[in-house]
């Protein structure tokens, strides 16, 4: 649903609005006396807080601004966003292969070790046997047996060549994977911060048709005596704020959901930055090096994300309040507008009344 408020202003303008609180003078004076007295219900400025309308506003404008100096953007784009999909889906691809590459290799590297141990104790054996066989004076066993360990020491010389170039290859390619799920986890943020700005700029146009709106009500405050096209300008205000509360109440329903998810992601994100600091402490008493490295890269980049969340989680939530006080605000002024204007068609058919009997006096005389 399109909320341009202002356009249908334009479109529908009707001029002579009729304000709540006001009485025709061509009323008799029992009557207008009455009607004075009910119509003197509080005004849109009175139904709604200002202070806490400007308090939401300012502090939803500066979550804004905040996002806008993150992101480097003051106008995202759909398309940006698509680009950052295009980017993601690919990069996931690629980190798909490179785990089927690092399971590959790992398979390869136990392999290999195990023919590693293997040939290793056998040459070990043959060197145990050729020992037994000098003590016992058995040159000639002590010969094979010694000539079968160097073949077997050296099969084994062979395979930790290879195993050492395997742990090699398995390390660059863990690291690889860990710089790409950095990459890949930046790259989402991204999308996040910017389809958060996107969303934000959507409510900020939001309230700028419900200002739109609230000024169409200011006219009421200008007019003469209630009249059939006036009650009629109210009703067609009715109906549109009708449409607006709908679509409001539709928007603060996506919002609210949006921020409940982005709660539970910066949750998540602060967890697991804290767990890879912990992983992080422990390694570093146990003088593990390499794994000090990649639970501190992780962990940078899990805090990295939570601080971006945060960002996320304190503007949606700004726009969440602001929402749920414009909700409330057309809530209440479309009741009151509703009872001001059929106040109005009372007022509107007692003017009738009083002019019918003014001018049957007038032919009387």
């Amino acid at each position: 649903m399109e909320l341009d408020l202002q356009h249908a202003m334009e479109e529908n303008s009707l001029p002579d609005l009729i304000v709540p609180g006001t009485v025709a003078a061509g009323v008799t004076d029992q009557c207008g006396e009455a009607l004075d007295i009910s119509l003197k219900s509080p005004l849109l400025a009175e139904l709604i807080d200002l202070y806490t309308y400007d308090q939401l506003e300012t502090a939803f404008a500066a979550c804004l601004q905040k996002l806008e100096t993150l992101t480097g953007y003051q106008q995202p784009t759909d398309e940006q966003i698509q680009q950052l999909e295009s980017s993601l889906a690919q990069m996931q691809s690629e980190l798909v292969q490179m785990r089927q590459a690092m399971a590959k290799a790992f398979t390869t590297q136990k392999h290999t070790e195990k023919q590693y141990n293997f040939a290793q104790s056998i040459a070990n054996n043959w060197e145990t046997r050729a020992q037994i066989a000098l003590q016992k004076g058995h040159e000639n066993l002590a010969k094979e047996a010694l000539y079968r360990q160097k073949a077997n020491a050296s099969i084994a010389a062979s395979l930790r060549f290879s195993l050492d170039w395997q742990l090699l290859l398995l390390d660059t390619l863990k690291q690889n994977i860990i710089e790409l799920e950095v990459k890949l986890s930046e790259i989402k943020i991204q999308k996040e911060l910017l389809a958060a700005l996107i969303n934000a700029k959507g409510i900020q146009q939001i309230e700028s048709a419900l200002k739109a709106r609230w000024q169409q009500l200011e006219i009421l405050t200008n007019f003469d005596l209630p009249n059939s096209a006036q009650i009629q300008r109210l009703e067609w205000l009715i109906s549109q704020m009708q449409s607006d509360l709908v679509y409001i109440r539709a928007c603060t329903t996506q919002a609210t959901t949006a921020e409940n998810n982005t709660r539970k992601q910066f949750y998540l994100a602060q967890s697991l930055a804290n767990n890879w600091q912990r992983r992080a402490r422990i390694s570093a008493q146990n003088r593990d090096e390499a794994q000090v490295k990649e639970w501190s890269i992780r962990q940078k980049a899990d805090a990295d994300s939570a601080a971006c969340l945060k960002i996320i989680l304190d503007l949606q939530t700004a726009q969440v309040d602001l929402l749920k006080y414009n909700l409330s605000a057309l809530e209440i002024t479309i009741s009151q507008v509703k009872t001001e204007k059929e106040l109005l068609k009372v007022s509107a058919s007692l003017q009738n009344s009083s002019a019918r009997a003014d001018n049957g006096s007038n032919t009387s005389l």
